[in-house]
């Protein structure tokens, strides 16, 4: 059952945006295009793999809006570093747990909080790094999703990998944690495609 609908989403969304600092406002459309992007695809790859694994029980609406609200944390601070454990919090504060969780691991979260020198890092000092890895299928589906979108069109992981490591070539502490998170995130999504492209089980 989704706890919040997409509306709903998109009002919290709008009121983030009206209280952040105007710096952020530039990328606010980039920001939505990659919410809405991230949603549609986390929805779409629940119902396949659904319909691939019938015993897999996942509400593709809560892993959209999980989707939808998976970088929610960049808009509370103008420290973009950890900003997915800070949109879980957030999220968390305000009642929806399952969300929370579904968002606080994805993309290399995990290796940047290990880097005990990372911007930010202080803020989330009491957090256990286990949390940051993500275990469960829908947090799997959001990490595939965030990295299957580039300017709101649909790609492969691998292509928005190049993309975000190129784009960050000149900052050497991003690049360490990419570096040893990726061969964990291209685990993750390879994983996640297989269960999208298998033959669907016989339910009888």
């Amino acid at each position: 059952m989704v706890l919040i609908s997409k509306s709903d989403a998109k009002e919290l969304i709008k009121e983030l945006f009206s209280r952040a600092d105007p710096s952020q406002h530039k990328f606010k459309s980039d920001f939505l295009r990659h919410s809405e992007a991230t949603y549609g695809i986390a929805k779409e790859t629940a119902i396949e793999i659904i319909n691939n694994n019938p015993e897999l029980k996942i509400d593709p609406g809560e892993v959209a809006i999980a989707g939808y609200l998976h970088d929610i944390g960049r808009l509370l601070s103008v420290n973009q570093s950890l900003h997915e454990i800070r949109g879980a919090l957030y999220l968390k504060k305000k009642g929806f747990e399952m969300l929370s969780r579904m968002i606080i691991s994805h993309f290399i979260v995990y290796e940047e909080f290990l880097d005990e020198n990372y911007p930010g890092r202080e803020e989330f000092s009491n957090i256990n790094a286990s949390l940051l890895l993500p275990k469960s299928i829908e947090q799997q589906i959001i990490v595939y999703s965030d990295l299957s979108n580039l300017e709101g069109r649909k790609i492969n992981f691998r292509e928005r990998l190049k993309y975000i490591e190129n784009r960050q070539k000149n900052n050497p502490q991003f690049l360490r944690a990419f570096e040893r998170g990726k061969p964990r995130i291209i685990k993750v999504c390879t994983e996640i495609e297989e269960l999208v492209k298998q033959t669907p089980r016989s339910t009888t």
